[in-house]
């Protein structure tokens, strides 16, 4: 299924920064508004069912056509049976789709002929950047890189930067051995204070360095590192 929650995903939403195509729901939609989502007006099951997105919904999931849809914990296999619905009525024409995080299919839900799997977007959910936030857009005063919080932290924690000209802002992981174990950020910034989230599931204990760098007009060029622990 699909979980969209809080107002900021509401937003995206709406904003179409989020977006779900082709996408095939069986059984009930059901709609958990748990932190105001509609609060600006926004209804999840309203916008997955919006006629242009193509996501299709079945009352039953016996409609779905699966070989084994409740076997999967037990090394079964989720695959399509003829005539089900998974193996038609997809697009894959969307500009988006020729970025390389995505792996070409041709059959909607990730659904294949020998394994589910294959085809499945190209995320591992540990050691993951949750996500960048610009929490001002006024001018600092000047550049910084701010001590990560909490510190020591297991596994979340937060990095906040200023920078009072726009440019190319990379931030990098490393351990302690100097070798790079994580890209947090790695694009165009425009002035303002940022807030980057980190989950750092997948890291051993240790001592990690952070390192901020930023890339402006007239090749200026401004970087920072601090310190912080990962305690497990």
């Amino acid at each position: 299924g699909t979980r969209l929650d809080g107002q900021g995903v509401a937003n995206a939403c709406n904003g179409d920064t989020i977006r779900f195509r082709n996408n095939i729901y069986a059984g009930n939609l059901t709609l958990a508004d748990t932190a105001n989502m509609g609060g600006n007006g926004f209804n999840a099951i309203n916008w997955l069912t919006t006629p242009s997105f193509s996501n299709r919904v079945y009352n039953v999931n016996d409609s779905l056509r699966l070989t084994n849809p409740w076997g999967f914990e037990n090394g079964g296999n989720w695959v399509p049976q003829a005539n089900s619905p998974a193996l038609t009525g997809a697009s894959f024409t969307d500009p988006n789709l020729l970025d390389p995080f995505f792996t070409p299919v041709t059959y909607v839900g990730a659904f294949g002929l020998v394994n589910w799997t294959i085809g499945w977007a190209e995320f591992n959910p540990l050691n993951y950047v949750i996500g960048i936030q610009q929490i001002s857009s006024e001018v600092p005063a000047s550049f910084s890189l701010s001590q990560n919080y909490p510190n020591p932290f297991n596994p979340n924690t937060n990095i906040k930067f200023s920078i009072p000209r726009a440019g190319f802002v990379t931030l990098k992981i490393y351990n302690s051995l100097g070798e790079e174990v994580k890209t947090l950020v790695s694009q165009d910034l425009n002035i303002g204070t940022y807030k980057v989230d980190f989950n750092a599931l997948n890291l051993s204990s240790g001592i990690y360095f952070y390192r901020i760098r930023v890339k402006a007009e007239h090749n200026f060029e401004w970087a920072e590192s601090r310190k912080m622990m990962l305690v497990k």
